[in-house]
């Protein structure tokens, strides 16, 4: 059983917002007590939104594609998702209530489950993942992801498939848990040189991967995209073009992400003060660090610190 005694099926917590808003034609399949898939009935015609609650200690995942998408949490808070991105929503302590609206064409696949369901799936690797480790199990998380081409490919199978209803319950058990494996997994590269005739080669793929880690080294002070594709060897588009295909997003905005990411973990981890980890990550002006993190969290540090 699931640790707050509830049943982990996502018909149950998510409906429609408002009375006035367009139905969402949902389909629901519980794999388990501790494991529910759910998706949007195709490509929708028009926005919509749906109040959803969430009850504490309950891994909540979106796989977002075909359009924009909006999580907005009280006045506040907001998380914006483009197309190809996913959320992550875990609160061990209290019960979280949002609204999530999406745009026209847009689509999406929910998975809800628990932490001892990941445990055991993971169980080799679970301490190297931040928000399952023991020390970090009582930390709340909001981590927004691009969305792979596994993932992506995972996920239009679920709308090209035309299945019986006893078919369909063993398909969208084994999507549940490979769209899991592939939002953990490390290493997809295999899967982006069968779709990038450029990352074919394996020194380019090295060299995108090397930019990675020298961006990651030196984020406090990052070279530009010139200086950087110099430095690997490869042309500014060649870099640009690889490094979104490995790494499904930009390179500037993939450092700001980490940039930010990294603040975070120096103030909740580390008892940063809000300039401390701005210096930290690079920024020599503390308001357009705020700026910044209220951008990505919806919130500036100090309310985000304040839960």
């Amino acid at each position: 059983m699931n640790p707050t005694g509830r049943e982990v099926r996502l018909i149950n917590i998510i409906h429609s917002a408002e009375e006035n808003t367009p139905k969402w034609s949902l389909r629901r399949h519980v794999v388990d007590d501790d494991l529910s898939i759910y998706h949007t009935d195709g490509g929708i015609d028009s926005q919509r939104a749906m109040q959803i609650h969430l009850p504490k200690g309950i891994i909540f995942f979106q796989f977002n594609i075909g359009g924009p998408a909006k999580l907005q949490f009280g006045p506040l808070y907001a998380q914006e998702m483009e197309s190809s991105q996913s959320m992550l929503l875990y609160n061990p302590t209290q019960d979280l209530d949002f609204v999530c609206s999406q745009s026209k064409g847009s689509r999406s696949v929910f998975i809800l489950t628990t932490v001892s369901v990941l445990h055991g799936l993971i169980v080799e690797e679970a301490d190297d993942i931040h928000f399952l480790n023991e020390q970090n199990i009582d930390r709340k998380y909001y981590l927004k992801n691009g969305i792979s081409p596994n993932l992506k490919f995972a996920i239009e199978q679920i709308y090209s498939m035309h299945m019986g209803d006893v078919a369909m319950r063993l398909f969208l058990s084994g999507k549940a848990y490979e769209l899991l494996s592939y939002y953990f997994q490390r290493d997809e590269q295999s899967d982006y040189l069968e779709r990038c005739p450029f990352l074919k080669d394996q020194r380019n793929v090295e060299a995108v991967r090397n930019s990675r880690h020298i961006l990651i080294e030196r984020m406090a002070h990052p070279p530009t995209i010139k200086e950087l594709s110099l430095e690997v060897g490869l042309n500014e588009y060649q870099l640009k073009a690889g490094f979104k295909n490995i790494y499904g997003n930009s390179i500037n905005s993939y450092l700001q992400e980490h940039r930010i990411n990294k603040a975070l973990k120096l103030m909740t981890d580390e008892g940063y003060k809000v300039q401390e980890a701005a210096n930290e990550i690079g920024y020599t002006n503390v308001s357009h660090f705020i700026a910044a993190f209220k951008k990505k969290h919806g919130v500036t540090p100090k309310q985000y610190m304040k839960g």
